[in-house]
């Protein structure tokens, strides 16, 4: 099922870039979405995903940020 999706987007011109992530227990698919395709493609991924397993797919977004950064506290 995470080929599936992976493969899905490295066929899509709009995606940058898709890799299956832990894929120990079942794992998940990172996929770089563009913002203003980003809900379009998903939905396309679903119906795709329904038609090949008969399963509804479950997905999260999440937005890149700067990453770590420390933060001084005084306690």
């Amino acid at each position: 099922e995470a080929d599936f999706l992976v493969k899905l987007a490295w066929d899509s011109e709009e995606i940058p870039g898709a890799r299956i992530m832990g894929g120990g227990f079942g794992g998940c698919v990172l996929m770089m979405l563009p913002m203003t395709k980003g809900l379009q493609w998903i939905q396309f991924a679903e119906q795709e995903y329904f038609k090949k397993f008969s399963i509804q797919l479950k997905y999260y977004q999440v937005r890149i940020t700067s990453g770590t950064s420390r933060v001084n506290t005084f306690l």
